[in-house]
C-alpha cells in the first residue's frame, strides 16, 4: 500500500492505467457484488498465461471467496466466516489488527499500550510494553518501546535495534527537516533490512508529518524516501522485493509502492485498501471500493487488468 522532490515522495501521484484512475476516483457507494463464478471468469479473459495461483479474499458479507489464476474460475459456494477478520499472507484468516509469525503459527496484536503474543489455541505466551509489534523473516518479533525498536527477548537491558539517537542521525543524514522525530513503527524486507516510520514530535504545522526511511541494520540505506501529512501504515511483501505505504482514510485511501530501497515505483492507486502480491511477486493485486486491480509489480508496465469483484481483504497463495 503504498513524485519525487528533492529525494521525498511528496503524496502519492501515479495512477495505474485508465481502470484504475477511473475505478479510484469516482466517488459514491460500491457497486453491487457480482455474481462470483461468472464475474471470475470474465474478469480473467485478458489474464496472462504467466499468473498463476488463487486468489482468497473477503467480501463485505464475511464470506471467503477463491478465484483460480489464470482461468478466473470462481468458488460456487462462498464460506461464511466470524466477522470482523482479515487475511494474512498465507491466506488463513487472522483477527483485525494482529499480525501472524511467518512461516509459523505465533500471533502478535497490540492493545492498551502492550504488545501481546498468542499461540493458536489463544493463550497468551508472551506480553511486553510497548506497541507496533513487526515480524522479521526468520520468526522474531520487533515492537517499539520507548522510541526504540526491540527484539522481543527474555534477556533484559539488550541494546535496542534502532534508537532514538539512531533515528535523529538518520533524519539529519536524511536532510530531512521536519521537526523532531520519533519511531511509529517498521516493515521488516530481511532479517537486517527494514523501513522505519517516523512522525513528527511537535509538527510545524498543522498536521504532524509522517517519513519512511530505510535500514540496513543501523546503517541508513538511503535518503527520505516518503514524506505526508499521515502515513496510515507501512508494510513490506512476503519476500521482501516491494513495500507499500497507505495514506488517507476511507474513498481517499491511496496505496503506493516503493522498492526494497524507497524507491518509487510507478504504482499508486487511489480508493484502495488491501493489496496482495503473488508468490514470485512479478504481480500483484489491489482492492478497491469497486474491483479487484491485477497489475505486474515489476517492470515499466502500467496496464491494470480489472476483476469485476469486491473485496473487503485479499490474499495471493500458490
Amino acid at each position: 500500500m503504498r513524485r519525487l522532490r528533492s529525494g521525498l515522495v511528496v503524496g502519492a501521484v501515479a495512477l495505474v492505467a485508465v481502470a484504475a484512475a477511473v475505478d479510484g476516483i469516482r466517488g459514491g457507494d460500491p457497486k453491487p457484488e457480482p455474481r462470483h463464478p461468472r464475474a471470475g471468469a470474465a474478469g480473467a479473459a485478458s489474464m496472462p498465461g504467466s499468473v498463476s495461483g488463487t486468489l482468497v479474499y473477503l467480501d463485505g458479507r464475511c464470506r471467503l471467496h477463491r478465484i483460480a489464476l489464470p482461468s478466473g474460475a470462481g468458488s460456487k459456494a462462498p464460506r461464511p466466516v466470524e466477522c470482523g477478520l482479515a487475511l494474512d499472507p498465507s491466506g488463513r484468516l487472522v483477527r483485525d489488527g494482529e499480525t501472524r509469525q511467518p512461516g509459523g503459527a505465533l500471533l502478535a496484536s497490540c492493545a492498551d499500550g502492550q504488545v501481546t503474543v498468542r499461540a493458536p489455541g489463544g493463550e497468551t505466551i508472551l506480553r511486553r510494553r510497548g506497541c507496533s509489534p513487526a515480524w522479521k523473516p526468520d520468526g522474531s518479533l520487533t515492537y517499539v518501546a520507548g522510541g526504540s525498536l526491540r527484539l522481543s527477548s527474555r534477556l533484559r537491558g539488550r541494546r535496542p535495534l534502532l534508537s532514538p539517537v539512531d533515528v535523529r542521525r538518520a533524519v539529519g543524514l536524511a536532510s530531512a527537516t521536519i521537526g523532531p522525530t520519533r519511531l511509529r513503527g517498521a516493515a521488516w524486507l530481511d532479517n537486517r533490512r527494514f523501513a522505519a516510520l517516523l512522525t513528527t514530535n511537535k509538527p510545524p504545522g498543522p498536521e504532524a508529518l509522517d517519513l519512511v526511511l530505510v535500514f540496513e541494520g543501523r546503517r541508513l540505506v538511503r535518503g527520505a524516501t516518503f514524506l505526508a501529512s499521515r502515513v496510515a501504515g507501512l508494510a513490506a511483501s512476503p519476500r521482501g522485493g516491494h513495500l507499500v505505504v497507505r495514506t488517507g482514510r476511507g474513498p481517499r485511501q491511496v496505496l503506493t509502492l516503493l522498492d526494497r530501497d524507497g524507491n518509487p515505483s510507478n504504482h499508486s492507486f487511489v480508493n484502495a485498501h488491501a493489496i496482495a502480491w503473488s508468490p514470485d511477486e512479478r504481480w500483484a493485486v489491489v482492492a478497491t471500493q469497486r474491483s479487484i486491480l491485477l497489475f505486474r509489480a515489476t517492470g515499466p508496465s502500467l496496464r491494470a487488468r480489472r476483476l469485476p469483484v469486491v473485496a473487503t481483504d485479499i490474499a495471493w497463495v500458490r
